[in-house]
């Protein structure tokens, strides 16, 4: 059982020894210059201790001071600050403004806490809303209201082995976001435990605790079990690498290493090489590469109301009528400029049959640069 006064204490007092010996191996200077480096340190923390120590244990500090190698001006120091220490703070009550920020708290074995009351709503069929208000009550009740993050994750791995189930309606995040906002609310308004009870370290069964606080947590009818449960890991915070899966299947990371919804380099590889094959061949060229339903359908919009990015490969078609055929022809014979597509930065020619040997010309040594690039981009 550790708090803040009981900490100074035990600090206050290995440390008058440890200075009682160093006395005895440091020269004068050296001895006051330690001296004056313990005095600074102790001061602090004893401003920082306001409102959150107790008339016993700052008598015991008091003692400790006035038998310890401190010269007058020293203890006229820590003397003014334990008086200060002792003295409530304007405005400390719970969440007000200017109150003094007490340490976290650690608790590890929460389970044994449980009363058998407590035991039997957590075991039962009710809604998990109950359940957690029952954990909440019990953390209150025994003073934990400034758990740590160790704390808070045996707790909630010890309710999930208690009866709260965690699956796809309840994981262990929500679980533990609504003990802590359920805890923060309740306390709101509530007034400040005292310094005497507010303990930095549980101990490791309810019968250490002191006769204040256990007579403040429990009842007569309503005593602790001290049930020992290990605690289930339960996984509470979102994995990195799921969030990144799930920004690039929103189409927002752009091209990928291979993380579903994105281009690998492969892929765009394999895809250019087909693209450059079909121009060879007198082809139009496709563009029709895995992008995210997002990026292909704004692709499409764009292809079917500006000018086309590129002539996609025709199909004969049996049943296509000679008419449409004519007609189509008519329109690309029409067409005065040829149409060029941007493919990483890579300028790629439709080409017609006029200009095919130009063509053929640009599009190997287009290919030799693309494969230098690809081949660089495999290495990384």
């Amino acid at each position: 059982m550790v708090t803040i006064g009981s900490e100074l204490i035990s600090d206050l007092r290995h440390t008058n020894d440890f200075l009682n010996q160093q006395r005895n191996i440091l020269s004068e200077k050296g001895f006051k210059e330690t001296l004056a480096g313990q005095t600074q340190m102790f001061e602090t923390r004893l401003l920082k201790s306001q409102g959150m120590i107790g008339t016993e244990h700052a008598r015991q500090l008091s003692e400790l001071l006035s038998g310890g190698p401190w010269d007058a001006d020293m203890k006229e120091r820590l003397g003014s600050a334990l008086n200060k220490a002792l003295l409530p703070k304007e405005g400390a009550v719970h969440g007000a403004s200017g109150s003094p920020r007490r340490a976290n708290q650690e608790c590890l074995c929460f389970t044994k806490y449980l009363t058998a009351k407590e035991l039997e709503v957590l075991a039962s069929d009710c809604h998990h809303s109950t359940k957690v208000e029952t954990l909440m009550m019990r953390m209150e009740k025994i003073g934990l209201h400034l758990a740590t993050e160790r704390t808070y994750a045996s707790i909630v791995g010890s309710a999930a082995q208690l009866g709260i189930k965690l699956g796809a309606n309840l994981t262990g995040e929500q679980l533990l976001q609504d003990l802590k906002s359920r805890l923060r609310s309740y306390l709101k308004h509530r007034p400040r435990l005292d310094a005497s009870l507010f303990l930095i370290k549980y101990p490791a069964t309810p019968d250490e605790l002191p006769d204040a606080l256990w007579q403040r947590a429990y009842s007569k009818d309503d005593q602790p079990e001290g049930r020992d449960v290990h605690a289930e890991y339960v996984r509470m915070r979102k994995r990195r690498d799921a969030a990144q899966q799930t920004m690039m299947a929103t189409g927002s990371g752009g091209v990928s290493t291979g993380r579903e919804g994105g281009v690998s380099p492969m892929e765009v590889l394999m895809q250019f090489m087909q693209t450059m094959m079909a121009q060879q061949n007198g082809g139009g060229i496709n563009l029709q590469m895995n992008l995210p339903r997002k990026r292909q359908k704004a692709l499409e919009d764009t292809s079917a109301e500006k000018t086309p990015l590129a002539l996609e490969d025709k199909k004969d078609d049996p049943e296509e009528k000679d008419d449409q055929k004519q007609e189509k022809d008519e329109k690309k014979a029409e067409k005065k400029e040829e149409n060029k597509v941007n493919l990483f930065d890579l300028d790629v020619t439709a080409g017609k049959p006029a200009d095919a040997k130009e063509h053929m010309e640009k599009t190997s040594n287009a290919m030799q640069k693309r494969e230098g690039m690809m081949m660089l981009m495999m290495e990384t």
